[in-house]
């Protein structure tokens, strides 16, 4: 992890210094290399989009230089682009023979790709690109090959007179995973450009070190995938999809008659989320999540949450969303402001859904009436889920601390006598009971120095020492700042009763760290048998078929 981490920063860090992009734009420069970076790493399909000159190409080449990637990944696009050029085609020579065999072009064999000027390509050689992107398969006639997941890269230009481009499809733009506008470069950038350009004498991509091999980029991208997404994630993804698909009116039947619809609605200027937005397909969420993974990555986490898929969505978005009066020129801007109102629209729904303190089951049936179609969903989602969370969270009590179980008791789906219970589990985290064999461990000095505070205080005098030794206890109560502990010794028992649960289970792992010979005894085994409790009530793990208490030490 820490080489790939030092792979990642000395990549950014080249690119931010070979290319100049602006962080006073929208987006941010830094958003912009980020999301490539995130592309590459996660193999997405990344459009690239901005006027001629604004450094398109030339950051895909500086990645391919960086990675030591060389040979036929690259097309350029033009009017004269052929299918074979992007997959391949029949061979000629063997076809004048009588012989029908495909030559499969070289372009679907490189480690990544960039179809440069994709807009120039004819809609006929455009349409070999779908499989290409959607199955990851090179068809040429009845003739398919499988091809590996990779970056893949596209620029094109905004529509000019006289330039020939062609709209992309809306089939193939849904297959790209984001597109990125780049930001228009200011007075100051420019400056540092010129600056850049004639010092390494026009050779941006000779002046880009080689940091690895094309190996090590196919060993990182697979290490990438393996990163977990979060419940929360998906959650906070599928509603900002469904956020583009509803009507706050449900007036979606109605839009056959638009703009009349909409006439008295709100949200009928686009300052907000509304059905005038077309709505994005389910690919948008799963982009997102992906190329989260890499935003997630190269922070050095191994889990996406809601704050990486913001970063990227915006960009997940752009390509498959248009919006009413809104020209190309100013989408570039117009997106990420528009992802930051739509962040406030689905925010409420994200709460009802993952905060059990914002509704109570009892409010469900209200809630289901509420006008805001994302809410109701929320509700749906909560009903579904109540059903289960009870019984996903009792099969994980036995290995929670006291602040999980507390957690835990908030949460719905739990009955009184199942939070009665936590309660006593709580209660009796509170005790640790240790097993040390033998009287003579008392007197050990080096046992006696594992009792002290996280500041290194001793929590017992060695008159208290001295009591337990002799009497089996301590004489009173030992203070250790707010916090009270009693010491007991009996039986070849050392028990030990703090007044905070929390504060008990802090000190089971600093023994498990200093001391693992020491034997930690379940608490809910040692409290009056609450263990059986417990298990009748189904508060258990199953492991290998058999009922599993896990050790207090490592909760």
């Amino acid at each position: 992890m820490a080489q790939d981490s030092k792979l990642l920063s000395a990549l950014c860090e080249n690119l931010r210094k070979l290319i100049r992009l602006p962080e006073d734009s929208t987006p941010k420069g830094s958003q912009v290399i980020n999301t490539i970076i995130a592309a590459v790493i996660t193999r997405s399909t990344l459009i690239l989009h901005g006027p001629p000159g604004c450094a398109k190409s030339t950051v895909i080449k500086l990645i391919a230089k960086g990675f030591g990637i060389t040979g036929s990944w690259r097309v350029n696009g033009t009017a004269g682009t052929k299918e074979e050029d992007l997959v391949g085609g029949l061979d000629l020579a063997e076809l004048t023979k009588g012989n029908r065999k495909v030559l499969f072009s070289p372009f679907i064999e490189s480690p990544m790709a960039l179809l440069d000027e994709v807009d120039k390509i004819n809609p006929y050689s455009m349409a070999a690109l779908l499989p290409l992107l959607a199955e990851g398969e090179a068809r040429v006639g009845t003739e398919c090959r499988e091809v590996p997941k990779r970056f893949f890269a596209m620029t094109m230009n905004p529509p000019a007179p006289n330039q020939a481009n062609f709209e992309l499809p809306e089939a193939l733009k849904d297959r790209a995973d984001a597109e990125v506008f780049f930001p228009p470069t200011s007075f100051i950038e420019l400056v540092d450009i010129y600056d850049s350009v004639l010092s390494n004498e026009g050779e941006l991509v000779a002046a880009m070190p080689t940091l690895g091999a094309p190996k090590q980029l196919h060993a990182l991208q697979q290490r990438v995938a393996q990163v977990a997404v979060s419940r929360e994630a998906k959650l906070w993804a599928s509603l900002l999809v469904n956020a583009s698909t509803i009507c706050k009116k449900d007036a979606k039947q109605e839009m056959k008659t638009w703009p009349a619809c909409c006439a008295d609605c709100e949200l009928a200027e686009a300052t907000l989320p509304c059905s005038k937005i077309s709505p994005m397909s389910a690919r948008a969420g799963i982009s997102a999540l992906n190329l989260a993974k890499g935003l997630s990555f190269m922070r050095g986490a191994y889990q996406v949450e809601p704050k990486d898929v913001d970063e990227v969505f915006p960009f997940a978005m752009s390509h498959r969303t248009s919006f009413v009066n809104e020209a190309m020129d100013s989408k570039r801007a117009f997106i990420i402001n528009f992802f930051a109102r739509l962040k406030g629209a689905v925010t409420p729904a994200y709460k009802i859904a993952t905060d059990p303190s914002a509704i109570q089951a009892e409010d469900l049936e209200a809630f289901k009436k509420s006008a805001d179609p994302l809410v109701r969903l929320a509700i749906k989602y909560r009903q579904e889920d109540l059903g289960q969370i009870g019984e996903k969270i009792k099969s994980r009590l036995r290995g929670m601390s006291a602040k999980q179980l507390k957690d835990a008791k908030r949460k719905g789906g739990l009955t009184m006598a199942d939070r009665n219970l936590i309660d006593q589990m709580i209660i009796a985290r509170k005790t640790i009971h240790l097993d040390t064999k033998d009287e003579a461990v008392l007197e050990d000095g080096e046992f006696r120095a594992l009792f002290t505070s996280p500041e290194g205080e001793a929590l017992f005098s060695p008159d208290n020492w001295e009591d337990v030794v002799n009497e089996g206890r301590i004489s009173q109560t030992s203070l250790l700042g707010y916090l009270g502990v009693d010491m007991v010794y009996e039986n070849a028992v050392l028990i030990l009763m703090f007044e905070d649960a929390d504060s008990a289970d802090a000190f089971r792992i600093r023994l498990q760290q200093a001391a693992p010979w020491l034997a930690q005894l379940c608490p809910y085994q040692e409290a009056s048998g609450l263990a059986p409790k417990l298990d009748e009530a189904g508060f258990t793990q199953q492991k290998g078929g058999q009922t599993h208490v896990d050790s207090p030490q490592a909760a």
